[in-house]
């Protein structure tokens, strides 16, 4: 993004949380160098989903944190379970389904595949095992996000001009 819209992005920040008395312009310059390198509109939806969700403010992390979970898009271990069982349903079980989002996908090929998940004695055992593998797959999309990232332009920190 911008230096201006980093600029704006951490005045919304400031602005929904009123109580943060003690965040000073060095704290400013800070998270300004820090989030540079975000996406400003992905980057304000993450600021309005923390302004519901947190009583203090936000650190940095916290805020590259929820980024990172926003354009993941890894789902709850529930509705994991529910799209594992919907594309099984599509294509019979055993059957590798011919088009599968890539976190479904992820999971059932740590589980063995799609024709081990379809050879289990019972759909609860299953059920089972999906729900303890889905915080490690999580970690591991999140990672994947958090990597490819981009870089900070070095221009934008070290305050040359912006492009229009």
């Amino acid at each position: 993004m911008k230096q201006s819209e980093v600029v704006r992005l951490v005045a919304a920040l400031r602005a929904r949380f009123p109580k943060s008395s003690e965040f000073t312009p060095d704290n400013a310059a800070a998270y300004c160098t820090e989030l540079i390198d975000l996406d400003y509109d992905h980057a304000m939806r993450v600021v309005s989903v923390l302004a519901r969700t947190l009583t203090w403010f936000p650190s940095i992390a916290e805020i590259r944190h929820q980024y990172a979970e926003m354009l993941c898009g890894f789902p709850d271990p529930d509705e994991l379970w529910r799209q594992v069982l919907y594309w099984a349903n599509e294509t019979a079980w055993g059957r590798t389904p011919a088009a599968v989002p890539p976190h479904v996908d992820s999971v059932v090929k740590f589980l063995g595949g799609w024709r081990e998940l379809g050879s289990a004695k019972d759909l609860a055992t299953a059920r089972a095992h999906v729900m303890k593998v889905h915080p490690h797959m999580k970690t591991r999309a999140l990672d994947r996000v958090r990597v490819a990232l981009p870089a900070r332009p070095t221009e934008q920190l070290d305050g040359e001009k912006e492009k229009a």
